[in-house]
């Protein structure tokens, strides 16, 4: 992640296209840097190449660019902040559902998500508070959290979604947080998410991806989830 005492910044993926205001998202698995000391760098290596599967999948269907990644770390734009919300909702989603199906320990991922106006660099990355206060965002959030900024969670407004999915996204004020490189503590607010019902795999709201091909990319997700986190949820621990 980006910010104090961080390792040199990472290469973008590639150039990202949105510019004005933009949405931030930082994800990673909790637990992470606990196992690579214990288990070693190739076994680690699998646990971010599955976790790579399930979250590109989402991103995609989501409307958001892949900025960079860094270790466990994703760094994500997304030029609607819905759309930043209902990813990280589909993406805890489908690891819910996937821990439900396995015994043992579990994967657990920390999303934090912020809106801002970032400087965009000519190589496509994204530098600045905005992408600073994503990143602090998500090291606050906890296992299986997704944790948003005040400016997120009113450009994103009210979110609708099916009545089985819980009718609206819910968001708790969790007040005011002091967080690292900040001198003024930060209003985040967490958003509530419900476990997929069975058959209702889909996070449905007016934009964006509701068409079928986001459907079946999340289907397709939560099918290689059951197959391939079987291996990742026996060694990653909470």
């Amino acid at each position: 992640m980006q910010g104090e005492g961080s390792s040199p910044r990472a290469a973008p993926e590639a150039a990202v296209p949105f510019s004005g205001t933009v949405t931030i998202f930082f994800s990673d698995i909790r637990g992470f840097t606990d196992y690579t000391e214990e288990f070693g760098d190739e076994a680690a290596s699998r646990i971010v190449h599955e976790q790579d599967i399930i979250i590109r999948s989402q991103i995609e269907a989501y409307g958001g660019v892949v900025v960079k990644t860094q270790g466990d770390s994703f760094m994500v734009a997304f030029s609607a902040a819905r759309g930043a919300i209902l990813c990280a909702i589909a993406i805890q989603r489908i690891v819910a559902q996937a821990n439900r199906d396995q015994a043992g320990p579990r994967i657990a991922i920390g999303i934090g998500i912020n809106t801002g106006e970032p400087i965009r660099q000519e190589d496509g990355d994204y530098i600045g508070g905005t992408v600073n206060l994503a990143s602090r965002i998500c090291a606050a959030a906890g296992s299986g959290q997704i944790l948003v900024s005040e400016s997120t969670r009113y450009v994103a407004g009210r979110i609708e979604l099916r009545r089985s999915d819980g009718g609206v996204v819910e968001y708790v004020d969790l007040g005011l947080h002091e967080l690292k490189g900040f001198p003024e503590a930060k209003r985040l607010f967490e958003v509530s998410w419900h476990p997929a019902v069975v058959g209702e795999q889909r996070v449905s709201a007016e934009a964006p991806s509701a068409d079928e091909e986001g459907q079946q990319a999340l289907k397709a997700a939560v099918q290689k989830a059951n197959s391939v986190l079987a291996r990742v949820l026996s060694v990653v621990h909470l």
